[in-house]
């Protein structure tokens, strides 16, 4: 019926079901012309502008096409029956990926539903990894990507529906122990900015929290969510170590800030917060505990520093099957065994973390490990992780709109029937991309020395997620920098064609793409 009335107008609709209509088609244009791919040079030239015009990339797929084909690929990852878990990039973000997870929720609770077929769970929303965002704070926050939204639009989670406890002025000018603060916080935003300011210092887009897309359920599937938004860093952190954190991953260098370095010092060592008892007395009644995405240090800090109480109460019920893990993006990551990322600031591993704590996740999955957003610019980095540093993993490649479902002791790949091209490695891919590496990442003659100390460490066996944060930060930034260059190669040759307008858009949303 959509595809009669958006073709030759035979049915009637309103503009609102029309503009529905017209997104989906073109929607369903991108499905088969992924300008992200090699094969893209020889789409058809009018298709790509449309899309350009609309400002869609591959995100926009995902909501409005139930028909897409899935494929399931079972998986070798270590979980045991009791587990189920649901690991994602971008969310809950279609049909399929609803009624798998709502399936899942169901067979962890069977004696729950009623026989009306409802049931009720209660969620713990956590978004720690938002902490960060300027769309949580500011109420000045406005962002025109895809369509204007701003800081009290429902999309958005701010302080107020998050029900945080930590006041916005914090990250104002403010001054805490001793140490003056200047404001953080954007007060001129450009149109059409798609989220980022010249001189952001918090970090850009919005907080898309678990508790918008759980609420829908009630209705789609009979499953009420009873959600509950919970921060560690908002609930249990000091007001100085809050702000501690956001200077951190915004400023270039802080080593000549003595006052501010010996405080967070202090605040560290005080660390960690809460007793394992009040995080297992916290988590007694929890269905459901759904990781946000954003920064994936953020997690990372929170499970292993602030409050590894609560990892471990929360592990301690995975395991055992009485509370169900959900994760997007940075917390699917955080769920599984390795960080595999480059965009958080080596300012938060250098001074959070230092050398004394290892970048694996909560390993809930076993030795599989998770990449998010997965596109083809992520290949080199991945054999690169692989060779270099001995890694013992599994990496699954998971795309937007994909995920990875765990339930009855096995794991399984939801993966979309026409991402498998996108998936594969070539044998002869290898070396082409190890010498990539020594071109872009080993010739800086600053670093030459770290990169041998590395490897001799590597060949320790002590593996990538066991090496030093120095070694570690390193290594992301080859991240970075093999991502960087793949999208510049893949715009500026494959797809050479194009006019530089064109390859400009191209190449900013092929370097967007894959971040955490």
């Amino acid at each position: 019926l959509h595809a009669q009335a958006f073709q030759n107008e035979a049915l009637v609709v309103d503009d609102e079901c029309q503009d529905a209509i017209g997104s989906c088609a073109l929607n369903a244009l991108q499905v088969r012309s992924n300008p992200f791919e090699e094969e893209a040079a020889e789409d058809n030239e009018e298709g790509l502008a449309a899309l350009l015009a609309q400002g869609l990339d591959e995100d926009d797929v995902d909501d409005h096409i139930p028909f897409i084909p899935f494929e399931e690929k079972a998986l070798s990852c270590d979980v045991n029956r009791m587990q189920s878990m649901f690991f994602t990039a971008n969310g809950l973000s279609n049909y399929h990926l609803k009624n798998e997870f709502a399936e899942l929720v169901r067979a962890a609770f069977p004696n729950r539903v009623r026989k009306d077929g409802r049931l009720q769970v209660k969620t713990l929303a956590l978004w720690d990894s938002c902490f960060l965002k300027e769309a949580v704070w500011n109420k000045a926050w406005k962002c025109t990507y895809q369509k204007p939204i701003d800081f009290d639009s429902a999309e958005n989670y701010n302080y107020s529906s998050l029900a945080a406890k930590t006041e916005a002025a914090l990250f104002e000018a403010v001054e805490l122990n001793g140490t003056s603060f200047d404001d953080l916080f954007t007060r001129s935003w450009e149109p059409k900015s798609d989220c980022e300011a010249k001189g952001m210092k918090l970090e850009p887009y919005w907080c898309e929290d678990f508790g918008g897309v759980l609420k829908e359920f009630k209705k789609e599937h009979q499953i009420e969510f009873l959600v509950e938004p919970l921060s560690l860093i908002d609930s249990y952190a000091s007001p100085f170590l809050k702000r501690a954190i956001a200077e951190l991953s915004y400023r270039k260098d802080v080593s000549s800030d003595k006052q501010f370095l010996h405080t967070l010092k202090q605040e560290l060592d005080a660390l960690p917060v809460g007793s394992y008892d009040l995080y297992e007395d916290l988590l007694a009644d929890v269905d459901v505990v759904a990781f946000d995405g954003g920064n994936p240090d953020l997690h990372k800090f929170t499970m292993s520093k602030l409050a590894p109480g609560f990892a471990k109460a929360l592990k301690k019920r995975v395991l055992s099957g009485k509370t169900v893990f959900l994760g997007r993006s940075a917390g699917a990551m955080i769920g599984a065994e390795d960080l595999i990322t480059y965009e958080p600031n080596p300012n938060l591993w250098s001074y959070l973390f230092g050398d004394s704590v290892t970048a694996a996740g909560m390993r809930l999955i076993g030795n599989c490990a998770i990449r998010p957003h997965w596109s083809m610019k992520w290949k080199p980095a991945v054999v690169f992780y692989t060779l270099e540093t001995l890694g013992h993993e599994r990496i699954i490649p998971v795309r937007n709109g994909e995920a990875v479902s765990c339930t009855n002791g096995l794991c399984k790949r939801l993966k979309l029937a026409d991402g498998t091209r996108s998936d594969s490695m070539e044998v002869g891919q290898i070396g082409e991309f190890m010498g990539t590496v020594d071109a872009v990442c080993k010739n800086d003659k600053h670093s030459v020395e770290l990169w041998e100390w590395c490897s001799a460490s590597r060949d320790l066996d002590l593996g990538f997620i066991r090496l030093p944060g120095k070694c570690l930060n390193l290594y992301r930034g080859c991240f970075a920098k093999l991502a960087t260059t793949y999208c510049e190669f893949l715009v500026h040759h494959t797809l050479a064609n194009r006019n530089n307008r064109t390859r400009t858009k191209l190449l900013e949303q092929c370097l967007q793409r894959g971040k955490a």
